[in-house]
């Protein structure tokens, strides 16, 4: 099924759809019959249709008896009501209706079916009724029924004799079903005839409203926007058709303005219910042209058949019996194939909606049965005795708007399920995928790091070379020329080897963290410190994790140093060297190297050692400090803040 007007693809249906399609259509026809069955039952009391006639007389709108007093015989037709021709000049009709009554002591009751045009209702020739219409919905079929209890003072044992005034319709003298019988018995019936014709036609117009207008107001996307409209255009005429029938307001208008309401309203109903059927379905598109050219034709005929009435020999009852058979023809053809097109589509394997168009093909059945019994008198084909008393298209009009107002209801519960399960597949999938993204991201962060340190230690490799492999080769061709003594050569190879181990420490701990590089370079100065007999005190207070310089400034710290500790046993001969690291109040890392030798003062330049210590700390971005006094000297470094990693910076 293809909705929105789509071409419907012509598939050949195998067994099993034809079975489902049988099954469906009885199943629909079961629940229509037995439920309209049920109701016509209820409503009709015991003693209903017990007469095959009623004995009249003619009046005129005085009251003065016409054709001289002359009784006549209204016989009982299956409408069903008691009904002959109107008689030459005669308004209204008085209607008897004699009965016998055994105990005059029981409460009896006169339930009449439906209330129209009764204008006055008398007991033994005792007024119970006066002279004022006693419907107070004066729509076209669907009025209220009637139940009198009878003043058992007016009562007699014996022969008895009810005797109504009834104002004559159109084009007959027309008198109700009616039953005298037990007072709580008839009062049952009356309280079920009130429902039906009454209490479900009023539910169904307002529940058909709202769904209308529930349609009207929901943002339907746009495949669904042409069946949408068809719906609405439904239920809207439905709705507008029902309350005619049953509760339009006593406007003054012409009977001949009423019956082109009505058969405007009716044949609307008939070509919205196709329409909507034809979108459901996704009918062929050339199709809704010959729909509306045939809606067209028809509206015409409402319009111009009653104002030509007179002409050509034809009255009122002509054309009026004209667009009836018309009604039952495009009925038993649009609604019979329209019932037949959503049975298929409802039959087929893995069908949408598929209770959705059960309930409106059993709706369908309800606007065909009431064409059908306008032109044909249907009788319940349960009970060939009962027949059809009040129109099921507003009674089903009910359920049709609750059938909607549910699946509008499914689809939106549908959407919103859909939604949500979007939503959480979309937000595992987007876990899912920021979970790869970081893993991604660790994985090139991790390689750039790699790459960084490598960079670092290639730039150390070269340093090697270029540093120690020169001093290297500058000591051999000093110790070939014999420029340097024994003493000499010793310190020079105790200052390369120094410099070998920095290296080695800085690329050993340059992944673990400063920390660990500063430790390190302790343990090489105690046993410096040792050799001279000074105590070492250290103090490494850092986290090794936030400390992170790299292999490259990793070493230029520890050169640093070493050139400090170095200098300190040279020149100052100390005691006690302190070796402190930490964070200061600022934040930022700070890393000292203090003895208590005699110091230099400021009678000392500034050699080369010195300068490349500033130098050092310079390529790093860190800060040197040299304070010396007559109580020692403090070299100090101040490096970024704790936050700053030199080996992000360098990714970066």
């Amino acid at each position: 099924m293809r909705p929105g007007g789509q071409d419907m693809k012509l598939e050949l249906p195998d067994w099993r759809m034809l079975v489902r399609l049988a099954l469906l259509l009885l199943a629909a026809q079961a629940v229509f019959w037995i439920a309209l069955t049920l109701a016509e039952r209820a409503a009709r009391p015991p003693g209903m249709h017990a007469r095959p006639y009623v004995d009249f007389t003619v009046v005129d709108e005085a009251g003065q008896q016409l054709a001289g007093g002359q009784t006549f015989q209204a016989p009982y037709q299956p409408d069903p009501n008691y009904k002959t021709s109107i008689r030459e000049g005669s308004a209204r009709g008085i209607f008897r209706i004699p009965f016998e009554v055994d105990d005059p002591s029981e409460e009896l009751a006169l339930y009449l079916a439906v209330s129209r045009s009764i204008q006055e209702i008398r007991v033994n020739d005792v007024i119970v009724q006066p002279n004022v219409p006693l419907d107070s919905f004066s729509g076209g079929a669907g009025w209220e029924p009637v139940f009198y209890v009878l003043p058992v003072a007016t009562i007699r044992k014996g022969a008895n004799e009810i005797t109504a005034l009834v104002e004559n319709e159109g084009f007959n003298h027309v008198f109700p079903e009616f039953a005298v019988g037990p007072a709580e018995q008839l009062a049952t019936a009356y309280r079920w005839g009130n429902v039906f014709n009454i209490d479900l036609p009023l539910a169904g117009i307002a529940i058909l409203a709202f769904t209308a207008l529930l349609c009207l107001v929901v943002n339907w996307p746009r495949e669904d926007r042409p069946r949408m409209r068809a719906l609405v255009a439904m239920l809207v005429l439905l709705a507008l058709k029902s309350y005619w029938l049953s509760f339009y307001p006593p406007i003054p208008i012409s009977r001949l303005v009423n019956f082109m309401i009505y058969w405007t309203l009716t044949f609307g109903v008939i070509f919205a219910s196709v329409w909507f059927v034809m979108r459901d379905v996704g009918a062929p598109r050339a199709s809704y042209r010959w729909l509306w050219m045939g809606w067209g034709a028809i509206q015409v005929l409402c319009i111009v058949m009653p104002l030509t009435q007179g002409m050509f020999g034809t009255g009122p009852r002509d054309w009026f019996q004209a667009l009836q058979w018309i009604e039952l023809v495009a009925a038993i053809v649009l609604v019979s194939g329209a019932i037949l097109a959503l049975a298929v589509a409802a039959a087929r394997k893995g069908a949408e909606r598929w209770i959705e168009r059960g309930i409106l093909i059993i709706c369908l059945m309800a606007i065909l049965v009431d064409t059908a019994d306008s032109n044909l008198k249907l009788m319940s084909p349960l009970d060939a005795a009962l027949p059809l008393t009040f129109y099921a298209a507003p009674l089903f009009g009910l359920l049709l708007g609750l059938s909607m107002v549910l699946s509008l209801a499914s689809q939106a519960s549908a959407a919103r399920n859909t939604v949500a399960n979007a939503n959480e597949i979309l937000a595992s999938r987007l876990a899912t995928r920021e979970a790869e993204l970081r893993e991604s991201y660790g994985r090139e962060r991790d390689a750039q790091k790699r790459a960084v340190l490598l960079e670092e230690r290639q730039r150390i490799v070269r340093d090697m070379h270029d540093g120690i492999g020169g001093q290297l080769l500058g000591l051999a061709v000093q110790a070939k020329a014999r420029q340097l003594d024994a003493d000499g050569l010793d310190l020079a190879l105790q200052t390369s080897i120094a410099d070998l181990r920095l290296i080695v420490d800085s690329l050993d701990s340059a992944e673990e963290g400063l920390s660990d590089a500063l430790r390190g370079f302790e343990h090489r100065v105690r046993a410096q410190a040792t050799a001279i007999r000074a105590e070492l005190v250290s103090r490494i207070d850092l986290d090794q994790h936030d400390t992170v310089l790299g292999p490259r400034g990793t070493l230029q710290v520890l050169r640093i140093l070493q050139e400090a500790v170095a200098n300190a046993i040279r020149h100052g001969a100390p005691n006690r060297l302190d070796l402190t690291a930490g964070l200061n109040p600022a934040g930022r890392i700070e890393i000292a190297i203090q003895d208590n030798g005699p110091g230099f003062g400021s009678k000392v330049s500034e050699g080369r050692g010195l300068a490349n210590m500033k130098s050092r700390a310079a390529s790093i971005g860190a800060t040197l400090d040299i304070a010396s006094t007559s109580e020692g000297t403090r070299v100090r470094v101040v490096l970024a803040p704790k936050a700053v990693d030199a080996v992000e910076r360098d990714v970066a």
